[in-house]
């Protein structure tokens, strides 16, 4: 049996040749490419307060999710990464805007579990806001306040910021529009 070159079958026999090739081609993914794929996302993410715990893929019959994370999103993270408004260098982020807000967050440490799922009708994201601040006391620049003080001030902010509707859009848009709002580079 004659040994040939793939550039020598496929002018031999082009019909063969393109049998031959997809035979190739399905078996020769030479490198770990779902590893990558999970790490470059991963790492994408860190940076806005972003832990992706499991990408998977749900696919069916007729329609699948695509691509689909869960993970969770580091609260006082995010508002010291992504700003409230347009994308300018004078333009505050969420942790200079909402400064109780964010000392709260990070005092108590909040996590929002996310679900994120991409169909072919958009993307669908699935978080939960339970305690975002939890019990916590006056801190930082706000530590004369009192008690009643602090919460009335936390929820305002919490009130003005609409952080629950930003954050849903935030991670709704992943990856497509991930700088129109966030900018790790130039957070404080």
């Amino acid at each position: 049996m004659r040994v040939v070159t793939a550039q020598e079958l496929q002018s031999i026999d082009p019909a063969k040749f393109q049998k031959e090739y997809s035979r190739w081609c399905e078996y020769a993914c030479d490198y770990d490419w779902w590893d990558y794929m999970e790490e470059r996302l991963k790492e994408q993410l860190k940076p806005y307060g972003v832990d992706v715990e499991k990408i998977f893929f749900s696919l069916s019959y007729s329609q699948g999710d695509y691509a689909t994370f869960t993970g969770y999103v580091n609260l006082d993270e995010w508002m010291a990464a992504c700003k409230d408004g347009p994308l300018t260098d004078d333009t505050p982020t969420f942790a200079e805007k909402y400064p109780a807000l964010y000392l709260a967050v990070q005092d108590y440490g909040c996590r929002v579990p996310v679900e994120m799922k991409h169909r072919s009708c958009g993307a669908s994201v699935t978080m939960d806001y339970y305690g975002l601040y939890g019990n916590t006391g006056p801190s930082g620049i706000f530590q004369h306040l009192d008690q009643e003080a602090w919460d009335a001030l936390v929820e305002e902010q919490l009130d003005a910021s609409d952080i629950e509707r930003e954050l849903q859009a935030y991670v709704a848009t992943y990856p497509t529009n991930s700088t129109a709002t966030c900018n790790p580079s130039t957070s404080t």
